[in-house]
């Protein structure tokens, strides 16, 4: 499993932190992510922005890392609509899934993943 490394170049293993968990370490408010879909000059949806002060933006990097490292289970969401919404902004209009591959449980991930997930 890889890790982070410092200073000196020495190998540091995440700890084995719950991505629910990770909000923890943030004071209350402190994490105000907006997600926005960007579309091109064609009208396609382009790619998602998302935005966030520099606390935001370290929330969601240490729960990347944790999503990574977690043993129990390959995915994580937070949604303006429904887990997590409190770290959403009013101007948020998708949410955030993280999906480490390989998958725990391809079968069940793929009949979670339907158009009606999609807002």
């Amino acid at each position: 499993m890889g890790g982070l490394r410092d200073m000196d170049g020495e190998s540091q293993k995440s700890l084995q932190v719950r991505p629910d968990d990770v909000i923890d370490g943030f004071a209350e408010g402190s994490v105000v992510i907006t997600t926005r879909m960007l579309q091109g000059e064609d009208g396609d949806v382009r790619s998602v922005e998302i935005e966030g002060d520099a606390e935001t933006l370290r929330y969601l990097g240490r729960l990347f890392l944790a999503q990574a490292d977690y043993p129990a289970d390959c995915g994580f969401g937070l949604s303006p609509r429904s887990g997590g919404y409190a770290l959403f902004s009013a101007n948020a209009e998708v949410g955030i899934y993280i999906h480490r591959l390989p998958c725990m449980d391809e079968e069940e991930f793929k009949a979670r993943k339907t158009p009606s997930d999609v807002p």
